[in-house]
């Protein structure tokens, strides 16, 4: 499947403009691209009014192999800066991120996480890959221009992250996780954020 199409997090409202699509596949002819750009379009047009928050976008699957590595050197360098005792600088960049999804808090956009993080790492070739792997994106955050509209799961505290690892036949979400070295960081970052806590206290 060369194309994937869908919300960062749920399918708002009633879905898909179908009358839309059905039209779209009488008088046009198909082209695979062309078609996951429509459907991300006429998604937008037709839930934009419905008061949800949504960001919607369609990817190349096939460009994964250029961005997996890429994502996975932010990884270590986010790590990397827990280790430099610059937790502090993710942990603020985390906590105003936007919520594009009010009933699911843990998942952010990955395009604004990038942004504001920008200088501490040099992210560059990992945005132009992530622009490259998006065909469309569409997004209701008007106020907001960094928001790309690929979701990623960044749990704020370590209860959340733990009930995914405890309920992981369920979320394939997971699989992002044992595939890349997101989950390392994450508990890089939680195991910081503990010993912060503890301090505190």
């Amino acid at each position: 499947m060369p194309y994937i199409i869908g919300a960062d997090t749920q399918i708002p409202g009633g879905g898909s403009d179908y009358a839309a699509i059905a039209d779209y596949l009488r008088n046009n002819e198909f082209d695979k691209e062309d078609f996951s750009k429509f459907l991300v379009s006429s998604f937008y047009e037709f839930e934009k009014t419905g008061g949800l928050n949504f960001s919607y976008c369609a990817v190349k699957t096939f460009e994964f192999d250029n961005f997996i590595p890429l994502f996975n050197e932010f990884c270590n360098e986010l790590k990397h800066m827990i280790e430099e005792g610059k937790y502090d600088i993710i942990k603020s960049a985390r906590e105003n991120l936007a919520y594009i999804d009010s009933a699911y808090k843990e998942f952010c956009d990955l395009g604004e996480f990038l942004y504001s993080i920008l200088d501490e790492v040099d992210k560059l070739g990992l945005l132009q890959s992530l622009s490259d792997l998006l065909v469309e994106s569409k997004s209701t955050f008007y106020d907001n221009k960094n928001i790309l509209g690929l979701g990623i799961n960044f749990p704020s505290t370590m209860e959340e992250m733990s009930y995914y690892y405890k309920n992981d036949k369920e979320y394939d979400i997971f699989e992002f996780y044992k595939n890349t070295y997101w989950d390392e960081f994450l508990i890089s970052f939680f195991k910081n954020q503990e010993e912060n806590n503890k301090v505190e206290l």
